[in-house]
């Protein structure tokens, strides 16, 4: 028995050393062809898809089918007409027609490290006329609500509880969470304070894409445009948390195309010209290229919210507790109720007329109808073929309009593929 014992303890050592030899030559060969680690603006060979697109699918409920190019394997300097053919972490670059990519170098750019956004500050980024100032109203009504009606707060006047609610104004709120794209930035950013009653939580609103380009901003994505859309702390590679707010295409190209006729900034542009992404305008890129550059941007470093303006319209309340809880902030039933109510259309439309749009009160030449405040619904007729009224005559502000079949076909040769990963269709 103690001979057979021996044997079959051999036994079992020569088997446990021939199984862990090989295991040690099978990893010795897949060593070499195993991925590197990426860099961080990159996608894997096996996965393009980054992280922030991972999150966007999953947030925004979207389909994987829908969005195949986030899983099209891209080459850098192949020929391209629009940005559907590249690669997730490229765009069609207007000018030299080739899939480039859209963090250039792979790094983002330098600057003195006091310019650099701080971890904690939050970035409320989306493409023009997406609803960023009705979300910036909705957080700092929210937030005032918490702050007048705080046990925590006894110092404001008046005691806790007490003071008076009114619904934030434009200037109060462009106060509170500035856009630094216009003005001395660079003194708004250094001198901004923490929201009232919070640590160290800064909000900034940004038309931003996501790049890597440095100053002065030529020949890449933001290319063609001002000084600060390249300079820190505009710079979006730098960015730690970012509320990403996104908007049917169709809508928000008919509504900033009729904001930048009144104020006298388009120039004489058809519709469907202006749907067009060869021509550059602020913030530098497409519609859809607006997107994909924030769906490209790296995982590891960047905690993003994806927002969807629909669903704000459809469920304001439970959007408003989704960026209340991201936030950090309070978001109690009563609180998110008052906030809605103090943020909604026929609200902030009162409150423009009486206090005025805010930032834009500098733009001295702007239409005597400008607004900030839209009801819409308007848009789909710009797109409808049965809208042949449209024919041939002039939208608000004698802007040229041409045809529903025209500006449908411009849209969709740009922005279909788009529109179609968003779950917005035709």
């Amino acid at each position: 028995m103690k001979r057979s014992g021996r044997g079959c303890w051999r036994r079992w050592t020569v088997w446990a050393i021939c199984v862990g030899l090989c295991t040690l030559l099978l990893w010795l060969h897949e060593w070499p062809q195993r991925p590197k680690r990426i860099a961080p603006a990159t996608a894997t060979a096996r996965n393009p898809a980054t992280a922030a697109a991972v999150a966007a699918l999953q947030q925004l409920h979207l389909s994987p089918q829908n969005c195949t190019f986030l899983f099209r394997r891209g080459h850098a300097g192949e020929s391209c007409s629009t940005s559907r053919t590249c690669g997730p972490t490229q765009f069609c670059h207007p000018e030299q027609g080739i899939c480039a990519e859209l963090c250039k170098g792979g790094r983002p750019p330098d600057a003195p490290p006091w310019q650099y956004p701080h971890a904690e500050d939050v970035w409320l980024v989306s493409y023009p006329k997406s609803g960023s100032t009705w979300l910036r109203h909705l957080i700092w009504n929210l937030h005032v609500y918490n702050a007048l009606h705080s046990a925590e707060n006894p110092s404001i006047p008046g005691g806790a509880g007490i003071a008076p609610l009114r619904p934030a104004t434009f200037r109060e709120v462009d106060k509170a969470i500035p856009f630094l794209e216009e003005g001395n930035f660079l003194k708004v950013f250094k001198k901004q304070p923490p929201l009232p009653y919070t640590t160290r939580l800064r909000i900034f609103k940004s038309h931003q894409p996501y790049n890597c380009d440095e100053p002065p901003c030529k020949g890449w994505v933001v290319d063609k445009q001002a000084r600060t859309q390249c300079t820190c702390p505009n710079c979006p590679a730098r960015f730690k948390k970012v509320i990403y707010l996104v908007r049917d295409g169709r809508a928000a190209l008919a509504s900033y195309f009729h904001f930048q006729d009144q104020l006298h900034l388009r120039g004489t542009a058809t519709f469907a010209k202006f749907l067009s992404g060869k021509d550059r305008r602020y913030p530098g890129i497409s519609w859809s290229d607006h997107i994909r550059s924030w769906m490209a941007a790296p995982g590891p470093d960047l905690d993003i919210l994806w927002v969807q303006y629909e669903d704000m319209k459809d469920a304001p309340a439970l959007v408003l507790r989704r960026v209340a809880r991201f936030l950090g902030i309070q978001d109690d039933a009563d609180a998110i109720v008052w906030a809605v109510n103090a943020s909604s259309a026929e609200t902030m439309s009162r409150t423009e007329l009486q206090s005025g749009p805010g930032l834009f009160e500098r733009y001295k030449k702007r239409d005597p109808q400008f607004r900030m405040v839209h009801t819409g619904g308007d848009w789909r007729q710009h797109f409808s073929p049965s809208s042949k009224k449209l024919r041939g005559r002039a939208l608000q502000g004698g802007a040229v309009e041409g045809t529903p079949e025209e500006t449908t076909q411009a849209f969709m040769q740009e922005h279909g593929y788009m529109s179609k990963c968003l779950g917005y269709g035709m």
